[in-house]
């Protein structure tokens, strides 16, 4: 489950990252454990254009860039990473009750970035590990 289905990132800025997360809870009663996976509908888009992916590990001021991580629990995304496909976000290998993880959305712009507002749809599944 999500403590939460909407986010908003704000007002993006040259000078500051804009972030926001969610807590993500699971429970599994399988021996091995399970794997949540994010996917999105497209990249982060809007008037302006799109916002490009993260591809060197951090979303930093004064840079186009949209990426997420982990904080906590069993979160495997340590960096910002790019939701590219499907992502795994979340694993263990044992029974789970109510593990929860921070999943954290963030993103920047550069000076050629058109301002407005951006949006897109990500989806979380999460599946026994083999």
């Amino acid at each position: 489950s999500l403590n939460t289905t909407t986010l908003s990132l704000g007002t993006l800025s040259l000078t500051s990252v804009s972030s926001a997360s969610l807590t993500l809870s699971a429970s599994t009663t399988a021996l091995t454990g399970y794997t949540v996976y994010v996917s999105e509908d497209g990249n982060l888009r809007g008037s302006g254009g799109t916002i490009d992916d993260v591809s060197d590990g951090a979303v930093s001021a004064g840079s186009e860039e949209y990426g997420i991580r982990t904080s906590g629990g069993d979160g495997v995304l340590s960096s910002d990473t790019a939701i590219g496909g499907t992502v795994a976000v979340v694993s263990t290998s044992t029974v789970a009750v109510g593990h929860q993880t921070g999943v954290v959305f963030s993103a920047s712009i550069g000076t050629g970035s058109v301002g407005g507002s951006y949006s897109h749809s990500v989806t979380f599944s999460i599946t026994a590990n083999p």
